[in-house]
């Protein structure tokens, strides 16, 4: 009967070593109520590559997940959260060139730093970007990055 809190929650199946079936199921859910909900537009969701040994093997319940309640695979955004970009960039690419192919739009997400985003551009080419307003309120100048 009590009110447990997501953070609680991630940290209680990490210690279980089930983050893999917590994602999973909060994957479907999302794409379950977004479709159901008959909204435009782009869904996120977070991404936990860290446990991503094969994308294709791992992800092949979210291509059925998106098949089954007919999901446009491109409105779907694989975001990968801030504390997972340092996570071996070669695997991270990996596993968006995996997303991409399946049709996928990925977002890397929380950039805090031109030299991290400089580092992850030159190896990867997300569909999204998401700044860190704490970067954002820091530049005075527009930066244009190639």
């Amino acid at each position: 009967g009590k009110l447990i809190d997501g953070a609680s929650i991630f940290r209680a199946s990490k210690g279980l070593q089930v983050e893999h079936i917590l994602d999973r199921h909060l994957h479907v859910q999302a794409i379950r109520t977004f479709v159901s909900s008959d909204l435009d537009g782009f869904l996120f969701i977070n991404m936990l590559p860290g446990f991503i040994h094969r994308p294709e093997k791992y992800l092949h319940g979210l291509a059925e997940t998106v098949q089954k309640h007919g999901m446009v695979s491109k409105y779907l955004v694989i975001d990968i959260a801030h504390s997972e970009l340092s996570y071996e960039p070669r695997h991270l690419k990996a596993i968006l060139d995996y997303c991409k192919s399946q049709g996928y739009s990925t977002a890397l997400d929380d950039i805090t730093s031109y030299s991290i985003l400089r580092e992850l551009l030159s190896f990867m080419t997300p569909d999204f970007l998401k700044i860190d307003i704490k970067l954002a309120q820091q530049a005075e100048n527009p930066v244009k990055l190639q």
